[in-house]
C-alpha cells in the first residue's frame, strides 16, 4: 500500500494500517514531524485522512481516519 511509503519519511518510526477499519497507526518522532504533516502527507497520496488521536510514549502515537 501506498501509505508505507511514510516510514521513509525523516521522523516516522512505523506505520500500522488497518484497511477494513479504516485506520492507521503512525509512530513518529514530533521533533521532526507533527501530526497534521502526516495527515497532509497521506492526502497528498490520495487518500482522506484525519487524526483521530494523539498518544505520547516517548515517540509519539497518532491515530488517522483513512479513507
Amino acid at each position: 500500500m501506498k501509505i508505507n511509503f511514510l516510514s521513509f519519511i525523516l521522523g516516522i518510526q512505523s506505520v500500522l494500517v488497518a484497511l477494513l477499519s479504516h485506520k492507521a497507526e503512525v509512530k513518529y518522532n514530533p521533533e521532526y514531524i507533527i501530526p497534521s504533516q502526516i495527515a497532509h502527507l497521506i492526502n497528498e497520496l490520495g487518500f482522506r485522512a484525519e487524526v483521530l488521536e494523539t498518544v505520547e510514549h516517548g515517540l509519539d502515537v497518532i491515530d488517522l481516519n483513512v479513507c
